[in-house]
């Protein structure tokens, strides 16, 4: 008999227990708070490294810099934690995808942005970025030796 008695205090308190979890995680959802995870915010130049367009485009609507330096967590584009810019960052994916769409967003591929970004993938044999980078009107590649790559 006693068991039984637990066994109905369970069972009426269980979709009470349940519904305050779901209003939790509904709550938390609106106010962009994961009480289930904490997954670190990407910067544009991670999402760039990772070809990660979603949050890309998400950062972007929401006014992020296309030419601006960002933060680069150890582990993503090299051990070490770098500095880079989005463009910078793009040429790890080692595939032009994540620089066309920087592009049509605003980013600017000056003659010292086209220089790093050129012989980082000179560097990194990226074969795709380099073959992409030569369909745009340039003067003729850089000479990389005179340039500082950032990793």
């Amino acid at each position: 008999m006693r068991v039984f008695a637990r066994c109905i205090h369970v069972v009426v308190a269980l979709p009470a227990i349940l519904g305050a979890v779901a209003l939790i995680v509904l709550v938390g959802g609106v106010l962009q708070w994961h009480p289930l995870w904490k997954e670190p915010e990407l910067t544009l130049s991670e999402a760039a490294a990772l070809k990660d367009r979603g949050t890309m485009l998400r950062l972007l609507r929401d006014g992020a810099d296309p030419n601006a330096r960002a933060q680069v967590r150890g582990g993503v584009v090299d051990d070490d934690e770098l500095v880079l810019t989005p463009l910078e960052a793009s040429v790890a994916t080692r595939t032009p995808d994540a620089m066309r769409l920087l592009l049509a967003h605003g980013a600017r591929l000056g003659e010292r942005e086209l220089a790093v970004v050129f012989c980082l993938a000179r560097q990194e044999d990226a074969r795709e970025i380099l073959d992409f980078l030569s369909t745009r009107p340039s003067q003729r590649d850089p000479d990389c030796t005179h340039v500082a790559t950032p990793w």
